[in-house]
């Protein structure tokens, strides 16, 4: 049975080295996602081994755990909990540069899509129209 694993494992190899070597015949030379990612530098990865709890000195080693964890935290980042003279002060400096824009160039037509808020369906029906695997 040892025997018949071992073939396996270097049958598998050398399939996946054929296969390396067809795709680099096809496609090594030309400048596409396929010879970025073989030039690109590897770079060696931070590995977070433990996040310690919130509101505790307990830490969680669990990756679902920390998962969690970060989720929570990147969340509060989100929230907009500044204090109300901070958000006064981006208010008035938002009037100020808006009242700076030339009239020539302020939209005329209060009606526009372009001045009401987005919303999350409008970036969901965005992210789903692009181009999938593309930065365009």
């Amino acid at each position: 049975i040892e025997n018949e694993l071992n073939h396996l494992e270097k049958k598998k190899f050398k399939d996946s080295q054929l296969h390396s070597q067809a795709n680099w015949a096809l496609r090594g030379e030309t400048i596409s996602k396929y010879w970025s990612k073989i030039n690109s530098p590897k770079k060696p990865r931070d590995i977070i081994h433990s996040l310690r709890k919130p509101n505790s000195n307990r830490l969680a080693n669990r990756s679902d755990e920390m998962a969690e964890i970060a989720r929570q935290h990147h969340e509060s980042l989100q929230q907009d909990t500044l204090p109300q003279e901070i958000e006064d002060i981006r208010q008035t400096t938002r009037r100020k540069f808006m009242n700076d824009i030339p009239h020539h160039q302020k939209l005329r037509n209060q009606d526009s899509p372009l001045h009401g808020m987005i919303q999350e369906h409008h970036v969901h029906e965005a992210l789903f129209s692009s181009k999938s695997g593309s930065a365009a």
